[in-house]
């Protein structure tokens, strides 16, 4: 998968796997300080720190099931996740470099998704999240709680957009279920309330007749 955060990780103060890869390059720049020859086995040092730290943030990237995708002020996707392939049923190679109409985008949701892509594109956006339907490889429908971040550069310049995704389509499925299932009682309660009403207007026509 793409980096989505660049080349080279961001360490953060107070994150304790930047102060370990720290503390790791202090002591290791200490040693090859006295003793010049040193300097091969502080650099070894130093890359193998590195590479754990990116080897840890790839193994815990790859198991999220939230699906992440970075796109770009144009609008191209830039990266997505293993679980944002999932989601899709679509490969890193058939999305990324890609823009819209995205291939996971209905056909007969173009408008409405155009309209929301142009929102995005512009800063507007909601932060508390949307739903959208979208559609996989096979055809299915699905649909995803989606919240947008923006990434910003050393100089607080935008330069890319991450959506964070949630598949919801069982909820909704049971939104669904419940909702028919409310509409058929109110049909149902409004059936049994005219045949009262018949019941009652019936009697009441008896005792006018005697």
């Amino acid at each position: 998968m793409g980096d989505l955060l660049g080349p080279e990780p961001v360490l953060l103060p107070g994150d304790p796997e930047a102060e370990d890869l720290l503390d790791a390059g202090e002591n290791a720049a200490s040693v090859a300080a006295g003793h010049p020859s040193a300097s091969v086995a502080w650099a070894a040092l130093a890359e193998q720190a590195l590479a754990e730290s990116l080897g840890f943030r790839k193994a815990m990237e790859d198991s999220l099931s939230t699906g992440l995708r970075a796109r770009d002020m144009a609008g191209a996707i830039t990266y997505v996740n293993p679980a944002f392939c999932r989601m899709t049923g679509w490969t890193e190679e058939d999305l990324v470099n890609t823009g819209p109409p995205y291939r996971y985008w209905p056909e007969e949701d173009h408008e409405t998704l155009w309209k929301i892509l142009h929102e995005e594109l512009h800063g507007r956006y909601s932060p508390s999240g949307f739903e959208m339907r979208l559609r996989r490889k096979d055809g299915s429908l699905y649909w995803v709680d989606s919240m947008i971040a923006p990434l910003a550069d050393a100089h607080g310049v935008i330069e890319k957009y991450v959506s964070i995704r949630m598949d919801i389509t069982e909820r909704k499925r049971v939104e669904q279920r419940l909702a028919a299932a409310s509409e058929q009682l109110l049909h149902r309660t409004e059936e049994l309330q005219l045949t009262l009403d018949s019941i009652d207007q019936g009697i009441v026509s008896f005792d006018a007749g005697g």
